[in-house]
């Protein structure tokens, strides 16, 4: 009678151990894929924010910054090759539109992660700005 109640205690004890386990597996899965949607988040803004100050600044269309967006090469890091940088997992979708006010043109960024397996969306984020005339060309 003691070795039974011994061995259902020890058996309680595992399973309230196994039970907090993967209560805490839970809570930490959970808050990796919480940060890894703030970084995809982040990504996404800081891509559009440069796609928009590249246009603002005169340096691009917005035809040219249209697309997918190459994948980052650290310029230290890498040796010197001709070949064009490979697209990585962003693309840019760019639209232009006369805004109401004179000399405004209202510019659309929308910065888009796909899955490459699926091409299924998986982060994205939008921002509309109005930028002088003189300085855009879109569709």
């Amino acid at each position: 009678m003691r070795r039974g109640a011994v061995l259902l205690e020890c058996v309680l004890a595992l399973a309230l151990f196994v039970s907090a386990g993967m209560a805490v597996l839970a809570l930490v899965d959970g808050a990796v894929r919480s940060v890894e949607r703030t970084r995809d988040l982040e990504a996404a803004v800081d891509l559009a924010r440069s796609a928009i100050a590249k246009i603002e600044a005169g340096i691009a269309t917005a035809e040219e910054l249209e697309g997918p967006v190459p994948a980052w090469r650290d310029e230290e890091d890498a040796a010197f090759d001709d070949e064009p940088p490979t697209p990585g997992p962003w693309s840019l979708e760019i639209t232009t539109e006369p805004a109401l006010f004179d000399g405004l043109t209202r510019v659309r960024v929308r910065a888009i992660r796909t899955e490459p397996r699926s091409g299924r969306e998986e982060a994205s984020f939008a921002l509309d700005q109005l930028v002088p005339s003189t300085l855009r060309s879109g569709s």
